[in-house]
Parts: C-alpha cells; sequence; structure tokens
C-alpha cells in the first residue's frame, strides 16, 4: 500500500497564517514600489542624505569586475566599487559590490575608472559614466519589482495551500498537534502555488530583467505541472481505499 503523507495541522495552519503574513506585507512593499516607477528616474536630490525616495551620489572608483553565480546565463557583472565618501550603513573607503545588467554603455566600464554611484534611498540604483550615461544595476527598482511580485505571489499561494491542508486534515482527524494523515487534497491554489514558483524562479533566473515576461513564461511551465499533479491527486484518491485517521 502507498505510504500516506503525515503533518502536524495545528503547526502547518500556522505556517501558512506566517507565510501569509510575510507574502501580505512583502506585496505591500511591492506595491508601493511598483507605484513609485514612474517617479524614480526624477527622483530629487536627498537632503538627508540616502533617506527615502529621493537619490544620493558618491564619487566612486571601480576596483575590479567579478562575474555573478549566473552570469554564464543572464550576463550580469559584477563590479567591485571603493566608495570614500561613505555608504548608507557607515563604512568610509570600503569596498562594495554592485551588479549591472546588459544594456546599452556597459561595456565602457573598465577597472580604474572613476564613476558616480547615485543611490535611490540606501539601495544603489545607478552607476553614472564619466560621459554621463548612466546604467541601472539590479537594485533599480524597475529591476527589482518584477521578482518580487513573483515572490509575493508565491508565498501567497503556499500559504493558503499550507492553511488549507492543515484544516482539512485536522478536521478530518479530529486532532491538531498529533501527526495525522495529510487530507488537503488539491486544489487551483495548489496550481497558482506551482505556477508563482516556477515565475520567481525563471525570473531570478535573468539576473535582473526589467519586465515580467521571464517569469510569466515560468509560471506556464510551472501550472501546466501544477495541474498535472492536480489530476494525478485526483486519480489516485478514487483509487485510494477508504481509511481512517
Amino acid at each position: 500500500m502507498e505510504r500516506e503523507r503525515r503533518i502536524q495541522p495545528g503547526p502547518l495552519v500556522l505556517a501558512g497564517t506566517l507565510i501569509l503574513v510575510v507574502g501580505g506585507l512583502l506585496g505591500r512593499h511591492v506595491g508601493s514600489t511598483v507605484a513609485r516607477l514612474d517617479e524614480v528616474d526624477s527622483a530629487p536630490r536627498c537632503v538627508t542624505e540616502f533617506a527615502k525616495g529621493c537619490t544620493t551620489a558618491r564619487a566612486a572608483i571601480l576596483v575590479r569586475q567579478g562575474y555573478t553565480r549566473r552570469s554564464w546565463w543572464n550576463g550580469n557583472r559584477r563590479w567591485r566599487v571603493r566608495v570614500p565618501g561613505g555608504l548608507p550603513r557607515g563604512g568610509n573607503n570600503r569596498p562594495y559590490w554592485v551588479v549591472v545588467p546588459d544594456q546599452d554603455g556597459r561595456d565602457e566600464l573598465a577597472a580604474g575608472m572613476a564613476v558616480t554611484v547615485v543611490f535611490f534611498g540606501e539601495s544603489p540604483a545607478w552607476i553614472r559614466l564619466p560621459s554621463g550615461a548612466m546604467l541601472e544595476t539590479t537594485s533599480h527598482p524597475r529591476r527589482e519589482a518584477p521578482l518580487l511580485v513573483w515572490l509575493t505571489l508565491c508565498l501567497l499561494a503556499w500559504g493558503v495551500v499550507a492553511i488549507r491542508t492543515g484544516i482539512r486534515s485536522g478536521r478530518r482527524a479530529g486532532r491538531w498537534l498529533r501527526p495525522t494523515l495529510a487530507r488537503g487534497g488539491t486544489g487551483l491554489d495548489l496550481v497558482l502555488g506551482f505556477a508563482a514558483l516556477a515565475g520567481a524562479l525563471s525570473q531570478w533566473s535573468t539576473g535582473g530583467a526589467a519586465t515580467l515576461w521571464p517569469g510569466v513564461a515560468g509560471a506556464v511551465l510551472g501550472a501546466g505541472f501544477g495541474i498535472v499533479v492536480w489530476v494525478w491527486a485526483w486519480w489516485a484518491s478514487r483509487r485510494r481505499p477508504a481509511t481512517t485517521a
């Protein structure tokens, strides 16, 4: 007989609730970030350095180039910079890493070059070249927002899956703190969970794409996998003999 999965319903419901709370807080942050995207490029200079919603410019020197773990795939380049004027959280002249996605003007970067790092809040969002060209880093809100959107959807979907599974299993077994058979079944939230997870992974693999489309492509594949799991679980439940907890 196929071995049944056992869970503790109460802790699972609690974990799902915490995941939902984190997803909600992240979603609130993403919402405010997306709402301000049109204002980022015209953000005013900070009166108080590194304050929220404004920019702070710092002269910097490019020390050397490095590579991210996925640079062979997404083309990102990692630069170690030295910022003599100080960083958001202290540390004068401390080496600092920024990641620059593929874009026009990036090939002008060279070790030893004097540039300007422009912070949006506390994030190093741009590198200004001596020519005046502005290069976006992966910390730019336009580059961060798509991944955060998919992460939010992932947390919300899997939080709902955990809560539903815990509640249904606890009700059927009549116990919440002892291991019991998992009786959550499957549903649309499971399909959405796989879709959002695949979307987040696809968006993450691009290393700073400024649109949602890489995540959408992954989400379609993830949804297909979730539907397969849904159908398989339904078929397995039809073949499984009735059991008690």
